[in-house]
């Protein structure tokens, strides 16, 4: 693991060096944690360098990369880093963090989707972009309509505090999960998301009702205030036809997590 937390000082031009250096680890390394957050210096240009350096790892099977409030990377940075995602073809856990990068927006969003729908090998996906304020309804229905060409076992989405998600993005993607027949954990995240109203978060259930595979569900909607206990009702009873059996089920509205004894007309294994 490398951490370089807030460390301000840290340009491109500095950390071509780490880049380069990953490239005598080509035939050994096989998971990389990396941690750039708050590192304001960071641009497009250098994680381009560092995707291209990626390609090299021909063991490389699990990739964390944290970009939190690197908020000079954009729609272009995305694009360079997604176009040599697509060759680490031993991906099988990648996680991308980008939250408070607020310069990307739909575009950069669909470029990295363009690069992860080729990793064929990719059983765990983690993607947060909380707080990328441009991101729209639009761009999530992107992304979701990627979604059919993975094999995903764990699928994990961040997206709190996208102001202009909207219900038909959040419906759209949460139907196309029912191609990933393997998939058997989601969590979603979506927490101050304005935009999401009941109907939303009540039909979730009714998506994913052809998810043969799916154990493990976590929903985070918390903040989203048009949410009520009839809401709430809706989408336990939404159920009931599923094929389904959950084990797992978290579920958080407006910062209480909901407790299942509350309404006893739903029943759950």
């Amino acid at each position: 693991m490398l951490e370089f937390s807030n460390c301000q000082n840290i340009s491109d031009q500095a950390l071509v060096f780490l880049s380069e250096g990953l490239l005598h680890l080509k035939s050994s390394l096989r998971t990389l944690t990396l941690s750039m957050d708050s590192n304001y210096l960071i641009t497009n240009e250098w994680i381009k360098t560092l995707s291209l350096s990626l390609t090299g790892l021909a063991s490389l099977t699990n990739l964390h990369l944290d970009f939190y409030k690197c908020t000079r990377i954009d729609n272009f940075g995305l694009e360079k880093f997604s176009w040599n995602l697509r060759s680490i073809s031993t991906l099988t856990n990648l996680t991308l963090v980008f939250s408070y990068c607020n310069q990307i927006g739909d575009k950069g969003l669909s470029n990295l989707v363009n690069g992860i729908k080729g990793l064929k090998a990719l059983s765990i996906l983690n993607l947060a972009f909380n707080n990328c304020e441009r991101i729209t309804g639009n761009g999530f229905i992107n992304l979701a309509s990627n979604f059919k060409s993975l094999n995903l076992d764990k699928l994990s989405l961040n997206f709190s505090s996208c102001q202009k998600i909207t219900n038909q993005g959040l419906e759209t993607m949460v139907k196309n999960l029912k191609c990933l027949i393997f998939l058997s954990n989601l969590e979603l995240k979506f927490r101050y998301c304005s935009e999401i109203e009941e109907q939303g978060v009540a039909n979730i259930p009714i998506q994913l009702r052809e998810s043969k595979s799916l154990g493990h569900l976590s929903c985070e909607f918390s903040g989203c205030q048009v949410i009520d206990k009839k809401t709430i009702s809706n989408f336990f009873m939404n159920f009931k036809n599923c094929r389904f059996i959950l084990m797992v089920l978290n579920i958080t509205f407006n910062m209480k997590k909901v407790l299942l004894q509350d309404y006893p007309h739903c029943s759950f294994i």
